[in-house]
């Protein structure tokens, strides 16, 4: 395959400028140029060649996905395809598409498959409901003993309902903390709940629990289930499912079931066995703290691609994509017809920051250089726009 390497990109520059004897640039001032070229150009447009490919494991239980914290990407621009299901309504991209489509992808039993994104704290979020995977309500914590009863374990003390504090229903259920036992964990155990057939989850399903914490000595949770004290698996999570770190408040924990550790041999048709901790730091935990449990729920993976835009336009000798040109060896995303496109966008930013060119020259460089960009865009771009972004179906 042919790459438009750094190289070739600044040896060309370099060219150009040797006809403008006014001009004088340094190596690192033009790698700086034609990074704020890259910068340019995202801004711009949304590029076909920066669709990038990852899979996405969607739980019905599940609406907001953060894209750093849960994707993994540090490069999501926004979102292309999911699914099968485009995001992107533009006839320019999709010649062929009606406005309004129909097909079994997005229109299931009079429902509808929906995406679009969302910023919040400065984050991206995926917002995705579709008409796809099951849930499995554990326990809804309404009551201590609204299936089974709900014991103290470890440090815990006096679990009780909280009409006042919960995530969903009626309620949720509280409990205090006297670390004088020295356990350094915290949590409930219900045995004597209905035994729930959880076997079509084996292995393909995902714990949804909400805590909430009452202080940032806590190091993450874990989670058993099973058919006894001496036949469960157990699974641990240090943090949210949306969140990088564990914050003072509700926290929402996923705990995957094929992560779980397997002890004796429990039975997934017959579970009656399950219990939340709370682990913290030895000798870090205030007594008499307050956490909360509510909502436990397990959801089946239905995994999916997700395409999506990304804001990287470079990638190394070794096929890792990148933000800034740093080596000559880098080369742009892009086919071998946009390196005209680069030069001269970065020829007019050098140009623009030079005294000595008249304006006259100043001018015709940017008309060129809009001239070469918006024809890029026409060839390889999608307009970005604003708000939401979801497929027009109707009924």
């Amino acid at each position: 395959m042919q790459t438009l390497d750094y190289s070739k990109l600044s040896t060309e520059l370099q060219n150009l400028i040797g006809s403008t004897g006014n001009i004088k640039a340094d190596t690192s001032t033009i790698r700086e140029i034609f990074n704020r070229v890259l910068d340019d150009l995202s801004l711009y447009a949304n590029w076909k060649f920066c669709v990038r490919r990852i899979d996405f494991d969607y739980l019905n239980a599940i609406t907001e996905y953060n894209t750093e914290n849960y994707l993994g990407l540090s490069d999501f621009k926004t979102p292309y395809e999911l699914g099968g299901v485009g995001f992107v309504d533009d006839r320019s991209f999709f010649p062929n598409r009606n406005t309004v489509r129909k097909s079994a992808n997005n229109y299931e039993g009079g429902g509808f498959r929906r995406h679009s994104q969302k910023m919040l704290d400065g984050e991206h979020y995926l917002l995705v409901n579709l008409n796809e995977g099951n849930n499995l309500r554990i326990d809804s914590f309404d009551n201590v003993d609204y299936d089974g009863e709900w014991v103290e374990r470890g440090d815990a003390n006096a679990p009780a309902q909280d009409l006042i504090e919960m995530r969903q229903g009626q309620a949720s259920v509280k409990f205090r903390v006297d670390t004088s036992g020295g356990n350094n964990y915290a949590g409930l155990k219900n045995t004597t709940l209905i035994a729930k057939d959880l076997s079509d989850y084996e292995d393909a399903g995902v714990h949804l629990i909400e805590v909430y914490i009452p202080n940032a000595a806590v190091t993450g949770i874990t989670i058993y289930f099973g058919s006894d004290s001496s036949n469960y698996w157990a699974i641990s999570a240090t943090s949210p499912i949306n969140k990088s770190a564990i914050t003072t408040g509700w926290n929402e924990f996923a705990l995957s079931w094929e992560d779980a550790t397997q002890v004796g041999s429990p039975d997934a048709e017959n579970c009656d066995f399950f219990e939340v901790r709370c682990n913290y730091i030895s000798g870090s935990f205030t007594d008499n703290s307050l956490f909360r449990f509510d909502n436990w729920r397990l959801s089946s993976i239905y995994r999916l691609d997700f395409d999506y835009f990304s804001s990287y336009m470079v990638i190394d000798s070794s096929g890792t994509w990148k933000a800034r040109f740093t080596e000559n060896t880098d080369y742009f995303a892009g086919d071998l017809d946009c390196s005209a496109v680069l030069v001269e966008m970065a020829f007019k930013e050098l140009l623009r920051t030079t005294r000595r060119i008249s304006q006259q020259d100043k001018t015709d460089a940017t008309r060129k250089y809009n001239e070469l960009r918006a024809r890029m865009k026409h060839n390889y771009g999608v307009s970005i726009q604003k708000g939401a972004k979801k497929i027009n179906i109707r009924r």
